[in-house]
């Protein structure tokens, strides 16, 4: 698969970060696909504090887990694409409110349930 790259916004400067798609082939909760990835990898991915995005009406949670290489002395981070859930912070009462009780964190590929950085810029 060819490395594709995301631009975010950081302090209105933009820096390139690589990200990873991934996709099971088949559909597991976080905890089973996560057991799974740790008992065939030397890598031991552990659960840490969800991601927190606020948007308007709603703070919305997105688990994140991390495991650390000490040969390549990096950093790996896999984040869940999909909104685990949210808390609805104040009543919608705009008629066309665009905003959902669940979220993307990448938009442009909902077909992908996770995604995952490096601490260093690495392409594969």
């Amino acid at each position: 698969m060819k490395t594709q790259k995301q631009f975010l916004s950081l302090e209105n400067e933009y820096q390139d970060i690589l990200v990873g798609l991934l996709s099971p082939l088949e559909i597991y909760d976080d905890h089973e696909f996560f057991f799974k990835l740790n008992s065939i990898n030397t890598l031991q991915f552990q659960r840490i504090q969800d991601l927190k995005l606020e948007g308007n009406y709603y703070t919305y949670f997105f688990p994140v887990f991390e495991t650390y290489c000490k040969e390549t002395e990096t950093k790996y981070r896999i984040f869940r694409n999909q909104s685990s859930h949210s808390h609805q912070k104040k009543e919608i009462l705009e008629l066309f409110s665009s905003e959902e009780s669940d979220r993307f964190l990448i938009e442009d590929f909902k077909n992908f349930e996770y995604f995952i950085t490096t601490s260093d810029l690495i392409d594969n």
